[in-house]
């Protein structure tokens, strides 16, 4: 049907393509649309663009699933469309609006600690004894 969606993941059009190209559109179009642009720059401002100690948490990339409230907020702001009756409902649904949000800071605390310690500090460990003695 020609709807173009950020991620096969998230299912909130940001534009049609067909009518992109009617309208002398092309690719780059939908890459400026903003939705589009909403998720680039969260992605930047969680650690694309950041120094190493200074990322989100990698173990949470994604920006529907980890980051919900952020998600809705733009997808609500940039007017992205719902591709699905399943979609529409899920931004009215206060249920799963709370439950994505709670997944989110959940999957986040359990997983922070492991990040910070085994990716965020990797330039900062001590190097081990066999690193050492190989050295």
């Amino acid at each position: 049907d020609g709807d173009v969606t950020p991620c096969v993941f998230i299912p909130y059009a940001a534009a049609n393509i067909y009518d992109i190209y009617k309208n002398g559109g092309d690719l780059n179009t939908i890459l400026e649309t903003p939705l589009f642009r909403h998720i680039r720059e969260w992605q930047d401002e969680y650690g694309y663009a950041q120094q190493a100690e200074k990322t989100g948490n990698w173990f949470c990339p994604c920006a529907i699933r980890d980051h919900y409230a952020h998600f809705y907020e733009g997808a609500i702001r940039c007017g992205a469309r719902p591709i699905d009756s399943e979609a529409a409902e899920a931004l009215k649904d206060k249920g799963y609006y709370d439950g994505m949000v709670r997944y989110g800071r959940d999957f986040d605390r359990l997983t922070s600690a492991k990040w910070k310690k085994e990716y965020l500090s990797t330039s900062e460990k001590p190097r081990t004894r066999k690193a050492v003695k190989s050295a």
